[in-house]
């Protein structure tokens, strides 16, 4: 979401399809961006990172130290490019503002909870 909400301050007519993965100390954001926002995608990503609290990894994971990433360690791996023209065209381009398209992007969000067993969120 940070990604996204820097590109729509400054060009609020931003096309963002992006994820973000992480793992061992490493964080990857990749996808397809077009805007005239000029972002620095690994400052934005450490900046959330230190937000969410991970300021601690060391080797053995198994440390009471080790958060598992740590802002100001971790490898960023940034693979933006500019949207397919494809979609572009079949989206937004020439289009009205309340005919646009939202392409093929769904927001998905997933976490571990202690609220049952198997760490899956009860249904309420």
């Amino acid at each position: 979401d940070a990604v996204l909400d820097a590109c729509l301050t400054g060009d609020p007519k931003s096309k963002v399809a992006c994820e973000t993965a992480t793992k061992d100390n490493m964080v990857m954001v990749a996808g397809e961006i077009t805007t005239q926002t000029k972002l620095d995608y690994e400052k934005v990503v450490r900046g959330v990172v230190a937000h969410i609290g991970f300021d601690s990894y060391v080797d053995d994971l198994s440390s009471v130290d080790s958060k598992g990433l740590s802002d100001k360690t971790c490898e960023v791996l940034v693979r933006i490019n500019k949207q397919s023209p494809d979609i572009a065209g079949g989206v937004h381009v020439g289009k009205e503002d309340l005919d646009i398209g939202a392409g093929d992007q769904g927001i998905m969000f997933g976490y571990a909870t202690d609220e049952t067993e198997d760490c899956m969120p009860l249904t309420h």
